[in-house]
């Protein structure tokens, strides 16, 4: 990486911090992002001296090392967001990765556990101590809100009204939304409160700490613990992020509004929502086609 770029990078990172009000999340994305395209350029180039055909075959070398297109395109949209900075700050005076086609996602479904294997997960045994009951409350506040692993973990003991069955999570780009808590993921929560003082060794404002100091548990911690238990039931949809597609899956298939999905959700377009409502129309192609005589 040049001096010259990796200073930029800098400068860059520096703004979105501070004037974009970025997540610690996509901070960190573009920085990873933005220092992969650094190694790729080298110690010579100079981003006056970048161009469109430089940027290609960068994104070639992300395809020819398996990156999925969907990857792929967020590096893109990293290098387009610093090139419009670099133009403002009147480093460069063109955006060469303006040009660059995105590359094409695939467009598989969003993979998610059905209603019968949610169940099984959330009334299944768990440990029968502090771990135990704070685990439960994980798992049914995830499955109650669909909230992001990552608003999970940055949940403070005063966000909840348990009294107005309430959740305040901060999103994306620092957006707050108020969501409704079900009744089990309330009950839940009541008995881990209750028990979260067995684990607190110091003041601590987050809502799940970790066993080992007390401290709170970290979204990598969070991520371990509900991969562990998505395994029992479903090992091909492991991913935590099977828990918020499948609440979104199981609301359309009961007949929820896609509007009211979307601000649960925290989605800024409806278009991402909307990806849901494929999964559930495939599921009524498949139940029709099982069921009609004539299917």
């Amino acid at each position: 990486m040049s001096y010259e770029l990796g200073k930029y990078i800098k400068n860059f990172i520096e703004h979105i911090e501070k004037n974009r009000n970025a997540s610690p999340n996509t901070v960190i994305a573009y920085k990873n992002d933005l220092e992969a395209a650094a190694l790729f350029f080298g110690k010579d180039k100079f981003v006056s001296e970048m161009t469109r055909s430089d940027i290609r075959s960068f994104m070639s070398s992300l395809s020819q090392n398996g990156l999925s297109p969907k990857s792929c395109g967020r590096h893109l949209a990293s290098l387009r967001s610093f090139f419009r900075f670099l133009i403002c700050e009147e480093i460069v005076n063109s955006n060469p990765a303006r040009g660059v086609i995105t590359p094409r996602s695939s467009k598989d479904l969003p993979r998610f556990i059905s209603e019968n294997d949610m169940k099984n997960l959330l009334d299944g045994a768990f440990r029968d101590d502090a771990i135990g009951i704070r685990d439960k409350a994980i798992l049914e506040l995830f499955y109650s809100t669909g909230a992001r692993i990552s608003e999970i973990a940055s949940l403070n003991i005063d966000d909840i009204d348990m009294e107005s069955e309430e959740l305040r999570i901060l999103g994306k780009g620092s957006k707050e939304r108020i969501v409704p808590i079900g009744s089990a993921a309330k009950e839940s929560l009541s008995k881990w409160i209750s028990s979260r003082s067995k684990m607190i060794r110091h003041f601590e404002r987050a809502l799940f700490v970790n066993a080992r100091d007390g401290k709170k548990l970290s979204v990598r911690g969070m991520r371990l613990v509900i991969s562990e238990y998505l395994a029992r039931v479903n090992p091909s949809a492991k991913n935590p992020h099977a828990i918020r597609h499948s609440f979104a899956t199981h609301m359309l298939d009961h007949g929820a509004d896609l509007r009211a999905v979307q601000e649960l959700l925290g989605h800024s377009s409806l278009a991402t929502t909307q990806k849901y409502t494929h999964v559930s129309i495939k599921r009524i192609k498949d139940l029709y086609r099982g069921a009609h005589p004539r299917a």
